[in-house]
């Protein structure tokens, strides 16, 4: 049965079709590169004497790079962090967290909400210009640390970015095709029965055949067992 993928919302299962590998090459880069960040913030904040500032300031940015761990669950990388939650804090909803293209939504709208409260609302673009002009006046240690924090602010904004719209793609593609009730079985798989329905069909055309053949009817006075055999021994 193919259900419909007509609006947002729509639910999806299983790992991403192979037809959407070249989105989720894209998405899986800005899923690395939130790391990344993640990691360029923490050594940031040390460096600047403000690392629970930093981990604050990482919070969503951690968050959606879970998400895209559990929507790449089935990527080497990725797919260890997915197994490691599995494993420890979410070992009890494993039927809930299956993880894969139902990840999909999610990843995007985090990724967009993200990306415009920043842009909005905390200014990341503002900040990022204040310190590129106070790079000069900063002691060797703070320089290093503001240089790091601005490549942290750069990039996870821009995988934000481009992760939400690659994540779209992605979406509008698997809508257009279509999904299966089954996971991980993508697209119009009508006609595709499997081979115990093949082996019904060939058996009920077998059975249909028998009965259009004329059933063969004894000749007028003929009766079954009627005729005198010779008995051994007899005359």
């Amino acid at each position: 049965m193919v259900i419909p993928m007509g609006g947002m919302g729509t639910p999806m299962v299983g790992p991403p079709p192979a037809e959407l590998q070249h989105r989720f090459r894209i998405i899986r880069l800005c899923i690395l590169a939130m790391v990344f960040s993640i990691f360029c913030q923490v050594i940031a904040g040390i460096l600047l004497n403000r690392l629970w500032a930093a981990l604050l300031e990482s919070l969503n940015v951690i968050l959606i790079s879970i998400i895209g761990s559990f929507l790449m669950n089935d990527d080497p990388t990725l797919g260890k962090v997915y197994q490691f939650f599995m494993q420890t804090c979410l070992q009890s909803c494993q039927d809930q967290c299956q993880g894969g293209m139902s990840c999909l939504l999610p990843f995007i709208l985090c990724n967009v909400i993200t990306a415009v409260l920043n842009i909005i609302l905390n200014g990341v673009i503002g900040n990022i210009i204040n310190i590129f002009r106070q790079l000069s006046t900063l002691a060797p240690v703070n320089f290093v640390g503001a240089v790091i924090f601005l490549v942290a602010s750069i990039v996870a904004l821009t995988a934000q970015i481009v992760g939400a719209v690659y994540g779209y793609l992605a979406y509008r593609d698997a809508r257009d095709s279509g999904v299966t009730a089954t996971p991980g079985t993508w697209g119009n798989n009508a006609g595709a029965g499997g081979g115990g329905g093949l082996a019904r069909n060939w058996r009920a055309n077998d059975r249909d055949t028998e009965m259009d053949q004329p059933t063969a009817r004894p000749a007028t006075g003929f009766q079954a067992f009627g005729g005198t055999g010779t008995r051994l021994g007899s005359g």
